[in-house]
């Protein structure tokens, strides 16, 4: 697969459902949901690489399955909100 302009393929990450005091958070406001680490990266790309992990906004991000996999298409300037690793 090969991605055009600043787009970026990213791997959800699994949440879990969290406790905290016997509490549980609900996966709705889980923001744990929201990660995924990039496994493909479009040539205008320049601020990210594959590897690294990375929170976005799932109001605009592009949701798929590519190869049995829950993935994400993220453009670069608009959909990361975060970097978690690198």
């Amino acid at each position: 697969m090969k991605l055009i302009g600043n787009r970026i393929l990213a791997e959800i990450i699994p949440s879990e459902n969290k406790t905290k005091g016997g509490i549980i958070i609900p996966e709705k406001i889980n923001l744990e949901k929201n990660r995924g680490e990039i496994v493909l990266v479009g040539p205008a790309v320049k601020d990210y690489y594959v590897g690294q992990i990375v929170q976005f906004d799932p109001n605009t991000a592009v949701y798929d399955t590519v190869r049995g996999t829950e993935c994400v298409f993220l453009k670069e300037d608009r959909d990361i909100v975060l970097l978690i690793s690198n």
